[in-house]
């Protein structure tokens, strides 16, 4: 009987053991859906489909949400893999259904709970960025004078462009200077893309 109670707790024991060393996986770990709804924060920022439920599946309205929002978000195995359920974006009314346009294995846009998202160095500027003020660090600039867009990349280089703090121009309604030490390349707005249409050598 002793030998029995002794086997009994060695199990209970390592029972408890294995538990208290298992890791809770975390919401968007699971691969196919969440039971339930969670507070997010949006890391990126992130297009939103508003589809209507009647007639079903037809898209009505595109949305863009910023990052550093906040959102009840649900994580579906049927029809859409992430659903807004808070705020204007509210799924939960029956008539919508606000969709993210995100991958369903695809958590890298959000993170769980409540934050305070950093404010980025530079703001997003027509496809580029420009820099927030005092940081001193555009590489392109419109000139009002000749009303051409100067920098030190080609247009097409669009991770690298920074435009000067207060810039206001769209970049496709002017020619695009890219000036090196020996070339200016020019380069104009053509059919929806930048098209090079000269080269000169100093």
């Amino acid at each position: 009987m002793k030998k029995m109670i002794n086997f009994a707790t060695i199990i209970i024991t390592t029972l408890s053991l294995f538990i208290a060393f298992q890791k809770p996986q975390p919401a968007h770990a699971l691969a196919s859906y969440w039971k339930t709804s969670h507070w997010v924060t949006l890391k990126k920022d992130v297009t939103v489909y508003k589809l209507s439920n009647k007639p079903w599946d037809k898209k009505v309205a595109t949305y863009k949400v910023k990052a550093g929002s906040h959102y009840k978000l649900s994580h579906w195995d049927v029809n859409y893999s992430w659903v807004l359920q808070s705020g204007k974006y509210n799924t939960n009314g029956g008539h919508y259904t606000y969709m993210v346009n995100k991958k369903y294995n695809d958590a890298s846009w959000f993170k769980m709970g409540i934050y305070k998202v950093q404010t980025p160095l530079y703001k997003s500027f027509h496809g580029y960025r420009v820099e927030n003020k005092n940081l001193g660090n555009g590489n392109t600039f419109y000139d009002t004078e000749t009303h051409c867009t100067l920098s030190d990349y080609s247009p097409n280089q669009t991770s690298k462009i920074i435009f000067d703090y207060g810039s206001h121009v769209y970049p496709t309604h002017h020619e695009w200077d890219k000036m090196t030490e020996t070339k200016m390349y020019t380069y104009k707005y053509k059919y929806g893309e930048w098209v090079l249409v000269s080269t000169y050598k100093f």
